[in-house]
């Protein structure tokens, strides 16, 4: 049994895979007989949809078929009609050619004739002019012959004319060469003349040079002089400047508060200026007055040191004080002369610093 049942289930199989059903699970659990049936039914569909699918194919390809029967017949009409009108082409064309080749014919045989009566006329027109050339080449020889002749005589006069001028030319030779020998003589002794001129300009070239180190060195030593000077005069200008300014604040304040201040305040930690000034305002007139009379000697002091600091500014800067009292002058001057701002400027502070040198 066991045996029997492994048989129709290949069977089974087989016949599934034929008819393209792919689970099986269903079939085997079903008696065998219920199996063959489902398979057989499968089958059957599978084949009748196989069968409707060719006849589909088949119907297909009948109509390609008979659409490529159709095409082939309309092309090969077209070929025929194309090979009809082609013989019908070539026969006119043969047509023409044979009239063509009568008429060719016909005009050989005129052109034959009108050719031999050509050639006679030819002949007789060439003897002719044999004859007309003979007679032209004698008169050509004679002519040329007197030519000849002719140009004898001529190359005779040439050479004779030629001589003449070689004697001519060797002697202006000689008169060249010796123009060339005394310009020669004259150019050496220019020569000689500017070596010696060019000799005594260097020496004199050196002897300035020369003279202009040592000038240059003398102003060197003169500029260092008086940079130097400067530079002094700059620092006691600098020092007595120190000098003043330190008396100007030794002197002291100028006002009767600032001198109370630094009187009760100075030295005192953390003094309040509430207070200071609560005590200034205590003071009587008598004790303000006191105040009063040194701020006025400090301000005496004070100003006497500033009038000190001027006039030695003034003896300091005398070229500044000439500009001041000169230099609207010459710019009025230079207006004149000059269109622009620039140039009259210019030309002004030239004029001012000329006129300063000159004193």
């Amino acid at each position: 049994m066991n045996a029997l049942r492994l048989v129709a289930r290949r069977q089974v199989r087989t016949l599934m895979r034929a008819a393209g059903v792919r689970s099986c699970t269903s079939a085997f659990t079903t008696s065998p007989s219920m199996q063959l049936r489902t398979v057989k039914a499968a089958a059957k569909k599978a084949a009748q949809q196989q069968a409707a699918a060719r006849q589909k194919q088949i119907t297909a390809r009948l109509k390609a078929a008979k659409k490529k029967a159709v095409e082939k017949r309309v092309a090969s009409r077209k070929k025929a009609a194309a090979a009809r009108a082609k013989a019908a082409a070539a026969r006119k064309v043969a047509v023409a050619k044979r009239i063509a080749k009568k008429k060719r014919e016909a005009q050989r045989k005129v052109g034959a004739k009108a050719l031999a009566a050509k050639i006679k006329a030819n002949k007789q027109l060439a003897k002719k002019k044999a004859v007309e050339q003979r007679a032209a080449l004698r008169r050509k020889k004679a002519a040329a012959s007197k030519r000849e002749a002719e140009l004898r005589k001529k190359a005779r006069a040439i050479k004779a004319k030629a001589a003449l001028r070689a004697k001519a030319r060797r002697a202006a030779r000689g008169a060249l060469r010796k123009r060339i020998a005394k310009r020669k003589a004259a150019l050496k002794a220019r020569a000689a003349e500017k070596r010696a001129r060019i000799a005594k300009r260097k020496a004199a070239l050196k002897a300035k040079e020369s003279e202009k180190k040592m000038r240059t060195a003398k102003m060197h030593s003169k500029r260092v002089a008086a940079k130097k000077a400067e530079a002094a005069a700059k620092r006691a200008a600098l020092k007595k400047k120190k000098a003043l300014e330190e008396a100007i604040s030794a002197s002291g304040s100028v006002r009767p508060f600032s001198l109370f201040v630094q009187k009760n305040a100075s030295g005192k930690p953390q003094v309040p200026m509430t207070e200071v000034a609560a005590q200034w305002k205590a003071l009587s007139e008598d004790q303000k007055q006191q105040y009063r009379v040194q701020a006025k000697k400090n301000l005496a002091t004070r100003n006497a040191t500033r009038l000190r600091l001027k006039a030695n500014s003034a003896v300091k800067n005398k070229y500044a004080l000439f500009i001041k009292n000169n230099f609207a002058a010459a710019y009025e001057a230079a207006k004149k002369t000059n269109s622009t701002p620039r140039g009259t400027f210019r030309a002004a502070s030239a004029a001012v610093a000329k006129k300063y040198k000159s004193q």
